[in-house]
């Protein structure tokens, strides 16, 4: 069953479409990400579910329920902002509180429920703490049970974790995953940040320009990109541009700056000549001799650096076309190169991504 359903939603702020003829459902207990760079209409996106903002066009659902014209109150929504929003002269325990008062629930009922919701998000022993006390960590955690007590149907997270340090948001997005999976709780998670959606997401929506460009699993976004854009945007990968050659079989036969890659048929309908755009992650290609692998042939390395255990670096397989490249040192497969040395590489037709390139088309 789905949580959330938008149909056909298009929000446009004069002549600007900020949300172009969008349309997604989320199923029940899934935590999703609406993912995407600056500008792309995600938060504008979260604000109409939220009904902070009227769609021009379209229609939202909760749980079965036609929510256009129902107030921001009245959604039975929970709501955590990127600057955490706590009320400053109010304790921890006043300000999770806050929502249970508002409802008018007996005062025993909401002592058991805020001591309940203290417990989840780790603030014991902060009861009586002001904001000005805690870190802000500790009050993006006061701003999240205050969100989830109340017992929304949906709980929105606007870029929740975007003014944390680096330490502290791989931390409290781990705890933000564990509380959602506890309470089985339906989530909305927007964030430009793709290394976030793809850690702790059930789904992810990638948004471009107020459209969105691919929906799908972690895994089916990254392994399967649908365009140029998803391709680029989720991850490392060289993205470059060329035409079909040939069709033979289940493989197609595409040619690059000069190099000729033999890819595996993807459901894309194409025919010689077509223009494409390839994807190829740095990890997928081999250095090294390889008896087994197509897309095989000789470059030079152009650039090499050491990440800890990762290898990364550029190979040149002619004057035209420079791919990025990366391994790991503990790999049983991996080689040590130099600087200008030239050496094989080999990539699997499985690992190479392509579909019709429409740039000159949008």
């Amino acid at each position: 069953m789905s949580d959330i359903v938008i149909k056909n939603l298009t929000k446009k702020f004069d002549q600007t479409v900020a949300v172009k003829d969008l349309s997604i459902s989320i199923e029940k207990g899934q935590l999703v990400s609406l993912l995407g760079p600056s500008g792309c209409g995600k938060t504008t996106l979260l604000r109409m579910i939220a009904g902070f903002e009227k769609q021009t066009v379209g229609d939202i659902y909760i749980r079965g329920r036609l929510i256009n014209d129902v107030p921001p109150q009245r959604r039975n929504i929970g709501i955590v902002f990127q600057d955490y929003a706590v009320f400053p002269t109010m304790t921890v325990k006043d300000n999770i509180a806050y929502g249970l008062k508002i409802k008018k629930m007996k005062k025993d009922e909401i002592e058991k429920k805020v001591a309940e919701y203290i417990k989840i998000v780790g603030l014991t022993g902060y009861e009586k703490r002001l904001p000005s006390q805690l870190s802000g960590g500790q009050q993006q955690r006061v701003a999240l049970a205050r969100a989830l007590i109340i017992n929304p149907d949906v709980l929105l997270l606007d870029e929740p974790l975007s003014n944390l340090d680096a330490a502290l948001r791989l931390k409290i997005r781990k705890e933000i995953r564990k509380i959602q999976q506890q309470l089985g709780i339906t989530a909305v998670f927007v964030t430009h940040d793709q290394e976030e959606a793809m850690s702790i997401s059930d789904k992810i929506f990638v948004m471009r320009k107020g459209e969105l460009m691919q929906s799908g699993t972690p895994q089916e976004i990254y392994l399967n990109p649908q365009n140029d854009f998803v391709a680029s945007f989720i991850g490392r990968s060289n993205v470059v541009y060329g035409e079909v050659k040939s069709v033979k079989d289940s493989k197609v036969f595409l040619y690059v700056n000069g190099i000729e890659f033999k890819a595996s048929k993807n459901g894309e309908a194409v025919k010689p000549g077509d223009k494409v755009w390839v994807s190829i992650r740095p990890q997928r290609i081999h250095l090294g001799k390889s008896d087994n692998m197509a897309n095989t042939g000789k470059g030079r390395i152009k650039y090499v650096e050491y990440i800890g255990s990762e290898i990364r670096g550029e190979i040149e397989l002619n004057e035209n076309l420079t791919l990025d490249y990366n391994s790991y040192m503990l790999d049983e497969n991996s080689i040590t190169v130099k600087f200008n040395e030239t050496i094989p590489y080999s990539i699997s037709p499985s690992d190479i991504n392509f579909g019709k390139d429409i740039r000159g088309l949008e």
